[in-house]
């Protein structure tokens, strides 16, 4: 699975928005959803605001970029980073 901005590390600034992609764990860990909690340094983003861009990653790489920040229109704040 690629994503929807290309291949990479996706991050959240909302719990919220994490949890949508945590699913339960195998053996003990059964009725378990993980997330990692962590600060993130991005260094220069690529701003993308398309809802969809997976060439994004690939963009910002050849760019010179370190990382790509989707700032989507319309989603209020709800802003996804890659890495």
């Amino acid at each position: 699975n690629v994503g929807r901005f290309g291949r990479g590390c996706y991050l959240a600034e909302d719990f919220a928005k994490a949890d949508q992609y945590a699913t339960a764990g195998q053996g003990v860990y059964t009725e378990c959803f993980a997330m990692l909690l962590c600060r993130a340094v991005l260094g220069s983003q690529l701003l993308v605001a398309a809802d969809v861009d997976v060439a994004a990653a690939a963009t910002a790489l050849r760019a010179g970029f370190d990382s790509t920040l989707a700032e989507l229109p319309g989603r209020g704040g709800d802003d996804e980073w890659g890495d």
